[in-house]
């Protein structure tokens, strides 16, 4: 399952996407889903800003950058989430 995810830095306007590999199967047998995917990106470990700015820098190609994370609105957004060749409705 392959996640084009599409970052931005609203302080300088840098954007790029971020190529998110996932496993065909997880430890034990499960699978992930879009909804997995969409979760992880919104609510879950990537939906802050220190690791959505570490994966925008990847994507940059630049040298990893530090933020303070939870401290109020994400300055990373994510603008648009496709998995699978299937844009995620973020709204």
């Amino acid at each position: 399952m392959k996640a084009e995810v599409h970052l931005r830095d609203t302080r300088d306007g840098r954007a790029a996407v971020y190529i998110d590999n996932w496993p065909e199967q997880f430890p034990g047998g499960s699978r992930p889903d879009a909804e997995s995917v969409e979760y992880m990106w919104t609510e879950g470990n990537f939906g802050c800003d220190c690791n959505r700015l570490l994966m925008l820098c990847r994507a940059l190609g630049v040298e990893d950058e530090e933020i303070a994370c939870n401290t109020g609105d994400n300055v990373i957004v994510l603008d648009k989430l496709v998995v699978d060749g299937e844009e995620i409705d973020l709204l």
